[in-house]
């Protein structure tokens, strides 16, 4: 929200692009992950939860939704073929039964169809790395570059890694071919939830991404 804010004031230097925010795609899990069982109403839902949590009510690792899906494995992109894919409802890493199973990653699907971006930046926490490459050959150089573009205003690391499969950022990838990165804020110092103490520090570090990358998309 502090990069739509910074948007909104530099207004003028996006040169007539738009940018489009989405706050956040799971905030059932971020809420459970925040807040603990007292954020969920359903019962069935808490029951639920709980189990699939091995009884724990220490949500501060949960990565899922509420049904135990991790959404950034639920896309249709290599679905189900990630290292780390697991295939039963867990705290994270489980695929769904199927792409788009779930209620938010249809959304945030039927939106990027509808929008069509030109490009696509997805933020997650922690790590102060980005990812940026999906099986991508026609675009690999262009969106090498870009990547390090981004790399050099936030001074986060570059990983080129391919072991995840079934995220937002593979599925922009894989199905439109544009520049499309997951960017992941924090560090790894820092346990979940991560602390509000550290905003003001990641703002200064991404401040500049989405008017860097537009620039560079020019």
């Amino acid at each position: 929200m502090r990069l739509l804010e910074e948007c909104i004031r530099r207004k003028g230097e996006l040169c007539g692009w738009g940018i489009y925010f989405i706050p956040m795609a799971n905030p059932d899990g971020v809420e459970l992950c925040i807040r603990g069982l007292e954020s969920v109403k359903s019962a069935w839902d808490r029951e639920n939860v709980l189990k699939i949590n091995g009884g724990s009510r220490d949500f501060s690792l949960w990565k899922a939704n509420l049904a135990g899906v991790d959404l950034n494995v639920n896309f249709d992109a290599r679905f189900g073929t990630g290292v780390c894919n697991v295939f039963s409802p867990a705290p994270e890493n489980y695929v769904g039964e199927a792409p788009f199973s779930e209620p938010e990653s249809r959304a945030l699907a039927d939106f990027t169809r509808k929008v069509k971006p030109s490009g696509v930046i997805s933020y997650h926490c922690k790590g102060e790395v980005i990812y940026w490459k999906f099986h991508q050959q026609a675009t690999l150089l262009r969106d090498r570059i870009l990547a390090e573009a981004l790399a050099a205003v936030t001074g986060y690391e570059l990983v080129d890694e391919m072991g995840s499969a079934g995220g937002y950022k593979d599925w922009c990838i894989q199905h439109f071919g544009i520049p499309s990165f997951t960017i992941e804020v924090g560090s790894d110092d820092f346990p979940h939830p991560f602390p509000y103490s550290e905003l003001d520090r990641i703002f200064e570090q991404n401040r500049e991404v989405p008017f860097t990358l537009i620039k560079n998309m020019l």
